[in-house]
């Protein structure tokens, strides 16, 4: 749980509560997107979760449509500031425009 946490702290820069956590696996392992293995170390037991086949194919699907989005946005966000010449003041800031569409 700790690594989990830790990575999303670190990926993300923010940290999530446990008692988010918890729930959020849960439902996963229902859902069949992970599986929850027991793993001997030391004199301890420590659980690991793994994608599941399920799991890697939803996690794919969620990346390509959020690629698909970015590049949308970029395509807009370009079109914008080639009309106007610059990005409007309500978007400065607030956006980097990268062209991912060559």
């Amino acid at each position: 749980m700790y690594r989990i946490i830790a990575t999303i702290q670190d990926e993300l820069g923010v940290m999530p509560k446990h008692g988010y956590l918890y729930p959020l696996l849960h439902c996963m392992e229902e859902e069949k997107l992970i599986a929850r293995l027991i793993v001997s170390a030391i004199g301890r037991a420590k659980v690991v979760f793994c994608l599941t086949p399920a799991g890697k194919e939803k996690l794919e699907k969620a990346f390509i449509s959020y690629n698909f989005s970015m590049q949308k946005t970029s395509r807009f966000l370009k079109t914008r500031v080639n009309s106007l010449g610059r990005l409007p003041k309500s978007l400065k800031g607030r956006f980097k425009v990268v062209d991912t569409l060559r």
